[in-house]
């Protein structure tokens, strides 16, 4: 059957009720092929039903090369499967190809590194090696005994909160700051 303006002009997304009599044609002449009778309307109705979320083309790809692979008439179902698989390995194909075109239009890092680059670098590699005597959930208090003994000024309720975060999860490397007694009078 000639193809109508209808199913040549459309984008094929999925089969359209124009597509039902080339589909029953395909279908009958294959049939044909294995020694069956034509289906009747209503089969035919159930075929499409099942068929029409692919892309027409690909249904009948499907059903053309069906008596190179079988042996014996399709079901609805296996047509549906064998469609489905084509179409899951189509999308897979196209999505590696999409992310290796992405990774290839990535900028090439700039090499040597900036200053500011070395500076976060040094700054990453400088928390890395102290991860293991600070505890994130205490960072704060690190802080503020850290800046405390370079000479930075805090409130005593700082220093004391500080040293009490510190020691419930007390490490043996971890010092503790004291206050010195008319230290912050000023």
């Amino acid at each position: 059957m000639p193809a109508t303006a209808l199913s040549t002009c459309r984008t094929a997304t999925t089969m359209h009720r124009s597509d039902a009599a080339q589909l029953a044609d395909k279908i009958n002449a294959l049939a044909e092929v294995f020694a069956r009778p034509a289906l009747t309307q209503r089969a035919l109705e159930i075929w499409y039903d099942t068929l029409r979320e692919f892309q027409t083309e690909a249904v009948f790809d499907c059903l053309n090369s069906w008596p190179k692979k079988h042996a014996r008439f399709p079901a609805p179902s296996e047509v549906w499967t064998s469609v489905n698989e084509r179409a899951i390995n189509t999308r897979e194909a196209t999505a590696k190809q999409d992310h290796e075109t992405a990774l290839s239009t990535l900028p090439a890092p700039a090499w040597p590194p900036s200053a500011t680059a070395e500076a976060h670098i040094a700054h990453i590699r400088e928390l890395v090696r102290t991860w293991g005597r600070r505890r994130p959930g205490i960072w704060w208090a690190h802080r503020i005994l850290e800046r405390h003994a370079a000479g930075e000024y805090f409130a005593p309720i700082s220093l004391r909160l500080a040293n009490e975060a510190i020691a419930e999860r007390r490490l043996p490397d971890t010092p503790v700051v004291e206050r010195v007694p008319g230290e912050d009078d000023a």
